[in-house]
């Protein structure tokens, strides 16, 4: 009860979920570009197409479950502003654009000339992030919201219409009969319970949810910022490594200047900002946000010129 009570007190000045997302930014600009990085390279680089394929998976999963956060807190505001909730829904649609389509692409771009992976996999790969990209829309989002919100969901609802079924085709040519049979059980199977699961669980009361499903507010307290600061680093560093070798290739130096439009780029502004300006608004978080992101942004600055080699490669 103690506790409660602090937590509470906090919470009349700063919003505890924003106050984590900065202090996980703020702990991986330290420990992850001013430490780790310096000494052994971007968190991407060298990773195999399978690893790197199953965090991508986990980033957009993630990515599109915090956007339900959001969309939440901003609901009660965008009921009564046109202008907002047109704006919100336009800022989600190219975030969530962005993330389906850059992705797959520079996964596409780094193991293409390899033979780790075979050609015909690459739009299998469509398919298979936005499976998972719906599946965190339903999970993230309440599912009388999911028409509301169909319109940010276009682009990688179509292309999954169309290129779900040759990640299928794929399963059967490349990995057997058994194979292909198991990837359509899983893909409907885990679709139909998370439905059945999120429906059992809208319509019930408060008191009647298990445990942990009445510990919801905790864990969106501290579990969503904590993944998505982890998930935007991942799909920021790709955006970064990406444009830096597009430049070396046009013979564009590689100059701090360059980094904030990449990070607007990647999404990482844009969704922080929104999330700053979430319901309820406190300044003392923008206070502490701008500081930082301005520490993050400087961790990213100080390792330019010393991994810009590598990068580059």
């Amino acid at each position: 009860m103690e506790n409660q009570g602090v937590i509470e007190k906090v919470s009349r000045w700063v919003n505890l979920n924003e106050l984590i997302f900065d202090a996980v930014l703020t702990i991986i600009g330290l420990v992850v570009y001013r430490l780790i990085v310096p000494a052994s390279g971007f968190l991407t680089s060298g990773i195999g197409f399978w690893p790197l394929f199953i965090i991508v998976l986990g980033v957009q999963f993630i990515v599109i479950v915090f956007f339900g956060s959001l969309f939440r807190q901003f609901e009660e505001l965008t009921g009564k502003l046109t202008f907002l909730r047109v704006l919100i829904r336009i800022i989600l649609f190219l975030a969530i654009t962005g993330l389906y389509v850059l992705m797959p692409l520079e996964l596409y771009r780094i193991f293409s000339q390899t033979e780790e992976i075979q050609n015909d996999f690459a739009l299998a790969v469509f398919g298979l992030m936005g499976y998972i990209m719906i599946l965190g829309a339903i999970t993230g989002f309440r599912l009388d919201q999911l028409k509301v919100i169909k319109f940010i969901l276009y682009v990688p609802g179509l292309m999954t219409i169309g290129t779900l079924p040759i990640t299928v085709i794929y399963f059967f040519t490349y990995h057997g009969i058994l194979a292909g049979i198991l990837s359509i059980v899983i893909l409907a199977g885990v679709m139909f319970g998370v439905i059945v699961l999120k429906q059992h669980f809208e319509n019930k009361k408060p008191t009647e949810k298990p445990a942990l499903i009445r510990m919801k507010s905790v864990l969106l307290i501290a579990g969503i910022p904590i993944l998505t600061v982890a998930a935007l680093t991942v799909w920021q560093e790709m955006t970064l490594i990406s444009t830096a070798r597009a430049m070396a290739n046009n013979n564009m130096a590689i100059s701090p200047e360059n980094i904030l439009p990449v990070l607007l780029w990647s999404g990482f502004i844009p969704i922080r900002i929104l999330a700053a300006l979430a319901p309820p608004y406190k300044p003392v978080n923008t206070v502490i946000t701008l500081g930082a992101f301005y520490f993050y942004y400087t961790s990213l600055v100080s390792i330019i010129d010393k991994l810009s080699g590598v990068i580059t490669k």
